[in-house]
């Protein structure tokens, strides 16, 4: 990611793990009844969603990704290429481990970073 993505993009606050240099400044999440959950802390990188950003940061990788002028090509043509098909029947909020077959068609599944299916009208990425 650094050599790729944050560097090339000047992305200075961004990283899969927990920093010590976002301790004093993260986005707080809240939980249903109000209580803070404060910062997740992670050690290890998850490609699944641990990338600490800003705000800022955020934009200079989707303003890439939309004008097409990541660093390398071959990088977003990676990250905008099926990696993982996804079976599952339920997204969010189940814990359900039913699949299906369904979007087989559209081609529903997971880039490096991004959804993705395709349409009659050409793929759609989503994040």
């Amino acid at each position: 990611m650094n050599q790729y993505i944050y560097q090339p993009l000047r992305m200075t606050r961004s990283s899969l793990v927990w920093e010590n240099r976002f301790e004093n400044d993260y986005a707080n999440g809240y939980d249903e009844q109000g209580k803070s959950l404060g910062p997740e802390r992670r050690r290890d990188g998850d490609a699944a969603g641990s990338m600490q950003t800003t705000l800022r940061d955020y934009a200079r990788l989707v303003q890439a990704m939309l004008c097409g002028t990541t660093p390398e090509m071959r990088v977003r043509e990676l990250m905008m290429s099926p990696q993982i098909p996804i079976v599952s029947k339920h997204e969010f909020p189940s814990l359900s481990e039913e699949t299906t077959t369904e979007n087989q068609a559209i081609r529903l599944s997971y880039g490096l970073g991004w959804g993705l299916y395709w349409t009659d009208d050409g793929k759609v990425s989503f994040k």
